[in-house]
């Protein structure tokens, strides 16, 4: 076959049939766009990116909730499992196996649902965070408090996809008691207890001591909310920032409250607005019942 004729059929027309077939592997080998995550998200974003492949919803309510009705295409990780007996954070290899049977992995985003006060959910953000996974973002309202038909919603047990999530623990992102003395005594940390102003005044106490570690400014987390009594939506990022503006960017920050979850829902919206925060795991369940440690008590 001489070249003239190789030429000729390498520019003969195309048929509508090739036309179509070349279209479609097009489509088929065409990656999809990335998926831009911000710290959080609101309703409408999540249904304009719901079917993206790079996106997981992680929904932190309990099962029977959740096989009660739930976001089509969510997975299921009840919060009741982000802690151990003790309120601590389960042992490194549990969580590594929690996440990955939820389909978590590095080629994951994550939008993290739950219920009213987001405590719960923003502490599953955290985790993720402090485990090297920074793709993981909080949804602002609470569960089913969007408009009505903006989601499709099923039932059942979900089925996830088991993933491998590997662990890379952020050490910026958890702290210690140790890590918050020697904060008491840096002038370029910042504490801030995230528990009612009653807790932090020492009128009540879920630990043996009353009052507030040494030098902890009060941020209640339920302050981030709009209406605090229902707190089913957060503030916008504009009023979140004008709420913490008193607070120094620059300096490092370390959130507390009785058992590391409110302190969670302070640190996705501080990290949100640019802060470096950090959730002190123990917090006040820990250094309220340690004599040893430093406490602003109330006046007797």
């Amino acid at each position: 076959m001489d070249r003239l004729h190789l030429y000729k059929i390498a520019h003969q027309p195309l048929t509508h049939l090739k036309i179509v077939v070349l279209w479609l592997l097009m489509l088929v080998s065409a990656p999809s766009t990335a998926l831009t995550l911000n710290p959080i998200v609101d309703a409408n974003w999540l249904a304009d990116n719901i079917h993206h492949p790079e996106l997981l919803i992680i929904d932190v309510r309990d099962a029977n909730q959740f096989e009660a009705e739930h976001l089509a295409g969510s997975v299921n990780l009840p919060a009741t499992k982000l802690f151990d007996d003790k309120l601590y954070l389960p042992p490194l290899s549990e969580l590594q196996a929690l996440i990955s049977n939820i389909g978590v992995d590095a080629s994951k985003k994550v939008v993290v649902i739950g219920e009213g006060g987001f405590q719960w959910a923003a502490r599953l953000v955290w985790i993720l965070h402090t485990l090297g996974h920074a793709e993981a973002s909080l949804l602002n309202v609470s569960y089913g408090h969007w408009p009505d038909d903006l989601f499709a919603i099923v039932n059942g047990p979900s089925t996830p996809t088991t993933r491998q999530f590997v662990t890379k623990v952020d050490t910026q992102r958890i702290k210690t008691y140790l890590d918050t003395l020697v904060a008491i005594q840096h002038a370029q940390s910042t504490i801030i207890d995230s528990r009612p102003p009653a807790q932090y005044m020492g009128l009540v106490s879920l630990a043996d001591r009353k009052g507030h570690i040494t030098k902890a400014l009060n941020f209640p987390a339920i302050d981030n909310t709009l209406e605090p009594t229902l707190s089913n939506q957060l503030l916008s990022l504009d009023q979140l920032a004008s709420h913490y503006a008193d607070v120094p960017k620059m300096q490092n920050i370390i959130l507390y409250c009785n058992d590391g979850a409110s302190a969670a829902l302070n640190y996705v919206v501080l990290n949100a607005l640019g802060y470096q925060a950090a959730v002190y795991e123990g917090s006040w369940l820990e250094w309220g019942n340690n004599p040893r440690l430093p406490i602003n008590a109330p006046s007797p």
